[in-house]
């Protein structure tokens, strides 16, 4: 009688833990929680230093660098079919923008998600910055683009009411 197989599991936040202190130890990349979900590892390569985001969003773990300030300037268009061409361009990484800033990312399912996965994930992303951060900057360069400025949050509570 053939024995029924359990369905792959999720890791626990606990297995990740060890995971990401396996990692530094290796690698000396600084990690930290920033939330039950969300942790936050000091990448550094030849490009540059960066913070890579990992958040467990139940189905699926994303991890994600943030490479650039989105645009403004008369090129923008072509900024950003620039940042289509070179997405499809990247092997399992994507770029994209999120919240006023460009990055890059890539998605892995929950179900199943072992160490070594796991780790390629995070390999996979800090390629596709080595790869494509020095393109993108050298673009905003050239078109002489200019990063957007983050919008400040409103003091709601400190406002004036306008004079009349």
């Amino acid at each position: 009688m053939l024995e029924k197989r359990k369905p792959p599991s999720k890791p626990s936040g606990e297995e990740i833990d060890h995971w990401m202190q396996e990692m530094h130890d290796t690698t000396g990349f600084p990690y930290k929680r920033v939330s039950p979900t969300h942790l936050q590892v000091g990448m550094h390569n030849h490009v540059g230093e960066y913070p890579m985001d990992i958040k467990d969003q139940e189905e699926w773990m994303t991890f994600a660098a943030r490479l650039t300030r989105d645009v403004e300037g008369r090129k923008k268009g072509d900024f950003h079919k620039g940042l289509l061409e070179k997405s499809g361009d990247l092997n399992g990484a994507h770029l994209g923008i999120q919240g006023g800033d460009v990055i890059v990312s890539r998605e892995e399912p929950t179900e199943g998600l072992d160490q070594l996965s796991f780790y390629r994930s995070i390999r996979i992303v800090d390629a596709a910055v080595e790869e494509i951060l020095p393109k993108v900057l050298k673009e905003i360069d050239r078109d002489n683009l200019k990063p957007k400025r983050k919008l400040k949050e409103i003091d709601r509570d400190n406002l004036k009411p306008k004079r009349k």
